[in-house]
């Protein structure tokens, strides 16, 4: 995403920034392309990530631009259109799912509060009014950041994906 992209040739390793935490659904998609050589880097937002572009630190960034419920994600679309430019390289579309999930241990029936991204809360929100209808909705900023301090947040649940469950140690309890 930078005007010199990819890197200066030839490139053995790219540096990849992406919107972090470990676990959301930007690194896996970023996955998809990268090869196993290469340096991926969470960022803590989408400013973060493409500043690294810009400031030399990454070679691309992979952000999210448009969700298929809630529509463009409007940070990332604001920080293109400002500052030094960039160049879009390539699209990527990643069906995504989600799960429930809860610390080890922990029962579905315990559920009083569910952490998530506002978009994910969006794509979930009948299976929320069906099975927790009383249940506090508690937003963050991505649905791995919400799997990530699912335990020290004293929050219930999160819906995130299922390598959130995975990287977190966490108990899927609905998908």
């Amino acid at each position: 995403m930078h005007p010199r992209w990819p890197c200066e040739y030839p490139c053995a390793v790219r540096r990849y920034a992406y919107l972090g935490p470990v676990g959301t659904f930007t690194e896996e998609a970023l996955r998809t392309i990268a090869e196993p050589s290469d340096e991926l880097h969470p960022y803590a937002n989408v400013t973060a990530a493409l500043n690294a572009v810009r400031n030399s630190q990454a070679d691309q960034a992979l952000v999210p631009i448009e969700n298929s419920v809630e529509g463009v994600v409007a940070r990332t679309l604001d920080e293109l259109a400002i500052g030094e430019p960039l160049v879009i390289y390539k699209e990527i579309t990643l069906p995504v799912s989600f799960s429930l999930l809860v610390a080890k241990g922990q029962e579905s029936s315990q559920v009083k509060t569910i952490a998530t991204h506002p978009h994910a809360e969006a794509q979930c929100r009948s299976f929320i009014a069906k099975n927790y209808p009383d249940a506090q909705i508690i937003p963050t900023s991505s649905t791995a950041a919400a799997a990530a301090d699912l335990v020290k947040s004293g929050f219930d649940a999160a819906i995130a994906s299922p390598a959130a469950a995975k990287e977190y140690g966490l108990s899927a309890i609905a998908n």
